[in-house]
């Protein structure tokens, strides 16, 4: 957390919607390189698993992918709850070790029972290629938190075009790639991806894992956080399985041709954000995500009709491809740009949208299945899901989004005041300290000065008694002025404090919950977003 607020002010100072040109030019760093072909490597991986790896999978035991992706949604929730509530437990060496560990035992078992036909070994190996992509992709999220939004614009759409030019070239190979280097293909590329940023991405999971957590400073900074039913988790749920769906309802990949041209989009978005210099709008590039997806819907029908051939296929198939593909960039920059306003956080938002992403394209491609195995060979049944999803994506795109912005989402998150971070990651009950000591209200747990009412990280002088007489007549002031219960005034007078939700509940005797409310009821009041706006507001009444 230590460059955290230097950062912010840099980045609201050149924000990422109008990059400036100093951040385009600058030399490009081995950081750079190493993040982008670790993103490039985790592509391919994935490029190869559904490639060569799942279609022999299905011959054996159809269900494995199935189980692969959904271990994948269980363990990252499990990430994203550690990092969220927890995240002291997250030690990165023994977490990456143990998935690499488990990863390459999954895939020997993978490949045992493919070549014996043992469904048995399949199934048990089939859990393990989803929770280590998970894990090492989390981990390329933060990389790109690392870099930062402005060299992450330039990164993300820079790892699809080496992911696109190492396609074409396995493309020549069909699908007669054999399945023993295709496996090793697989791991060796996520291998890789995650021997390139290690060292990049340790020390931030260090400072993630000392200071506090997140479910500590969100209940006193909930704007710092994203919560779990924002729009942006909903869209990247609801956009993954739509093209869930639409990928496994067709069933085919593309031609060379049809291919080359589904990279067209991002390959603009790449030269927009390097060559042309013109202002970035992560909402337009949602739209036209979503136009892109809704043009394959369209063209969807046209696979089922004997007449259209092959043609309908490529050309919706392309077309969703394109829309996935910019959706993706646009879920990548996401993570990079909302994890850089708040590093706190940053763990749990990559974990989350690692969940929100498989879980999307898990229940497409079960609904896929479904239907398909309803509808037999009718293609009625199939012709009217499709029309059916058409609908609903596009009424949750011009209604569900009608007032929502991705901007507005991104540039609303509040970083949390690095002295309030670090002081409630060392606060006396973190430490195992006696609930006497954190019922004092010890500054040193919060580096608070009453008599200044801001957050330090020495600890203070003691209170004189005008000093805090006058602290008590100015928080009466300010409850007054906004209309605070007597409750409220309580937990208004720990918070002008710097005190944290841990030292508040010991002090008041009120749970979790109760002091999340009263701060909620709080904050509307005063129209303030987090605990250094009250300070300052406190602070602001004392020298009037």
């Amino acid at each position: 957390m230590r460059a955290q607020e230097a950062a912010v002010c840099k980045e609201e100072a050149a924000p990422y919607a109008g990059l400036p040109d100093s951040a385009l030019r600058r030399r490009i760093t081995g950081t750079d390189i190493a993040v982008c072909c670790s993103l490039a490597l985790l592509m391919l991986s994935s490029y190869v698993l559904n490639t060569y790896v799942f279609p022999v999978v299905a011959n054996v035991f159809p269900l494995g992918r199935e189980i692969s992706t959904y271990c994948g949604v269980v363990f990252s929730l499990v990430v994203a709850v550690a990092a969220y509530r927890k995240p002291v437990v997250l030690r990165e060496r023994v977490w990456s070790i143990a998935c690499l560990a488990l990863f390459a035992f999954g895939l020997v078992l993978l490949y045992v029972g493919l070549a014996t036909g043992s469904t048995e070994l399949v199934a048990l190996g089939s859990p393990f290629g989803g929770i280590g992509s998970v894990w090492f992709s989390v981990l390329a999220g933060l990389a790109l938190i690392k870099l930062g939004p402005a060299r992450s614009l330039v990164v993300i759409p820079a790892a699809f075009l080496v992911k696109y030019v190492v396609q074409m070239t396995l493309s020549g190979f069909g699908s007669s790639l054999p399945l023993e280097a295709a496996l090793v293909l697989y791991f060796a590329c996520t291998a890789l991806a995650y021997v390139l940023i290690r060292k990049r991405v340790r020390r931030l999971i260090d400072d993630i894992r000392t200071a506090a957590s997140p479910t500590v400073l969100d209940v006193t900074n909930p704007s710092s956080f994203l919560p779990f039913s924002s729009p942006v988790f909903v869209s990247i749920f609801l956009f993954n399985a739509a093209c869930g769906y639409a990928f496994a309802s067709q069933g085919e990949a593309l031609a060379p041709t049809a291919a080359l041209l589904s990279f067209m989009p991002v390959v603009v978005v790449f030269f927009v954000a390097v060559a042309a210099h013109t202002r970035f709008s992560a909402d337009a590039l949602y739209q036209a995500a979503a136009l892109l997806v809704f043009a394959g819907f369209l063209f969807a029908p046209l696979t089922l009709l004997a007449s259209a051939g092959s043609e309908g296929l490529h050309v919706s198939s392309m077309l969703l491809y394109a829309g996935a593909d910019c959706f993706s960039v646009l879920t990548y920059f996401l993570i990079a740009a909302v994890g850089a306003r708040n590093l706190s956080g940053a763990l749990s938002t990559s974990a989350f949208v690692a969940a929100a992403g498989w879980l999307g394209i898990g229940c497409g491609a079960l609904a896929a299945q479904a239907i398909v195995g309803l509808a037999g060979n009718d293609p009625v049944p199939m012709l009217a899901a499709m029309a059916c999803i058409t609908f609903v994506f596009m009424l949750y795109n011009f209604v569900g989004l009608k007032k929502f912005c991705f901007e507005d989402a991104i540039q609303g998150i509040r970083p949390v005041p690095r002295e309030l971070a670090e002081a409630a990651g060392s606060s006396p009950t973190r430490r195992g300290a006696s609930s006497a000591q954190a019922a004092n209200g010890s500054d040193v747990a919060t580096g608070a000065v009453a008599g200044n009412f801001t957050a330090t990280k020495n600890t203070p002088e003691p209170e004189t008694d005008d000093a805090s007489s006058a602290f008590e007549r100015t928080c009466t002031i300010v409850a007054e002025r906004f209309g605070l219960t007597s409750r409220e005034v309580d937990v208004l007078r720990l918070l002008a404090r710097g005190r944290t939700s841990p030292i508040i509940q010991e002090k008041l005797y009120l749970s979790h919950n109760t002091v999340k409310t009263h701060v909620r009821h709080i904050y509307a009041k005063m129209n303030i977003h987090s605990q250094q706006e009250l300070i300052d507001i406190v602070e602001s009444s004392g020298n009037e």
